[in-house]
């Protein structure tokens, strides 16, 4: 259970990470 848990911690910082660059693209670029 705990690997399930730290794979989707992995990937919704990930995601979070994704989500910052192409806002910060959109607004900053």
């Amino acid at each position: 259970m705990e690997k399930i848990l730290k794979r989707y911690r992995f990937e919704a910082t990930l995601l979070t990470a994704m989500l910052i660059v192409s806002l910060w693209l959109i607004f900053g670029g």
